[in-house]
């Protein structure tokens, strides 16, 4: 799954400038996002990360869980997006059916889980 995006490409560039410059190294959210080495990323209901490369048709890298560092630098960088990038992390998180909390992005920040069957594993 390659990101869709109703509002301009311009946002997600932005995005991903931002990502790249705030980390110096490829983080999570950036993989999460689709701009590192991954296209897609999901969670199993019991934590562990999965992820779909480039040119691949499947989920054919095994990440594991996150480590505890990795959680960190999600919230240190969720802290310094604007509300607008924020909105394109949640959104993309959305399709991917990872709830924020379980990538380190604090509670009080995260929307109500959905009602027709939660399915972000809680």
């Amino acid at each position: 799954m390659t990101h869709t995006c109703s509002k301009s490409d311009s946002a997600w560039s932005r995005l991903r400038y931002r990502l790249r410059v705030m980390s110096a190294t490829t983080d999570l959210l950036y993989d999460l996002m689709g701009f590192g080495h991954f296209i897609e990323m999901a969670m199993t209901r019991d934590g562990l990360v999965i992820a779909r490369p480039r040119r691949s048709a499947g989920f054919d890298v095994f990440i594991g869980r996150l480590p505890a560092s990795a959680l960190k630098r999600t919230a240190r960088l969720w802290n310094e997006l604007d509300s607008a990038e924020r909105q394109l992390v949640l959104t993309r998180l959305a399709a991917q059916r990872i709830h924020p909390q379980r990538i380190g992005i604090p509670a009080e920040l995260c929307p109500s889980p959905a009602r027709n069957g939660d399915r972000h594993g809680r």
